[in-house]
């Protein structure tokens, strides 16, 4: 009777303990969804590959970027369950997966958990928004945030899916440049041969000199 009472007790101070935990969450959940945001539109800009404007949630302190609008102006592998409130994808390299599920409150990112804090975060109906300081050190980025120009500056990292696509991009058109150059010249050259050829041409057939009955043609090239 004594061991079914300990056993009881472990397993009810477990469940007791997992309350708490689960209680806590929540709360902070709550308090976090509660808290007061404004929309606002700033300028997110990557040198050499990205200036666009997006829409950010503001507290008043900093600014919450939206995941999946961050990472797929970065080209980078996102996918999105908005009604199970799951976000998963890889960051550049496929060996770099991660997940966030903030229905079970769980953030796993590249093989490690993440702490989950929920003043981080805020999710939305069609997006998670990260904390600026906490997108740098989860996905191990280097954002400033500049309220007076309203602008997010992400250095540029030249693995960013974007620009490797840009490069390809801009090597494909110096290419085709190239191509088109090439082919101008010969048919430049063919021109002018062909121009050589017709005043040869023009010249034997329009200067005929000798007597009546016997014509003689100067040859001149022109």
């Amino acid at each position: 009777m004594k061991l079914i009472n300990k056993k009881t007790a472990t397993v009810l101070t477990v469940i007791f303990l997992f309350l708490i935990v689960i209680s806590g969450v929540e709360a902070q959940n709550i308090i976090s969804q509660d808290r007061e945001f404004e929309e606002i539109v700033i300028s997110f800009e990557v040198p050499k590959a990205i200036v666009s404007d997006i829409f950010v949630q503001y507290d008043g302190n900093t600014v919450y970027l939206p995941l999946i609008k961050v990472f797929t102006l970065l080209d980078i592998n996102i996918q999105a369950d908005i009604t199970e409130r799951k976000f998963h994808g890889f960051f550049i390299s496929k060996d770099n997966k991660f997940e966030f599920n903030m229905a079970q409150f769980k953030i796993n990112v590249f093989g490690r958990e993440i702490p989950y804090l929920a003043s981080d975060y805020y999710l939305s109906d069609n997006d998670l928004f990260i904390k600026v300081e906490s997108f740098n050190k989860i996905f191990d980025l280097n954002m400033d945030f500049d309220f007076t120009m309203l602008r997010v500056f992400l250095r540029l990292n030249e693995d960013f899916p974007v620009y490797q696509k840009l490069k390809r991009k801009i090597a494909r058109e110096k290419l085709q440049q190239e191509e088109e150059s090439l082919r101008d010249v010969i048919d430049l050259a063919y021109k002018r041969r062909y121009l050589s050829g017709g005043t040869v041409d023009w010249l034997v057939s329009a200067n005929p000199y000798g007597g009546r009955n016997k014509h003689y043609y100067n040859m001149k090239f022109g």
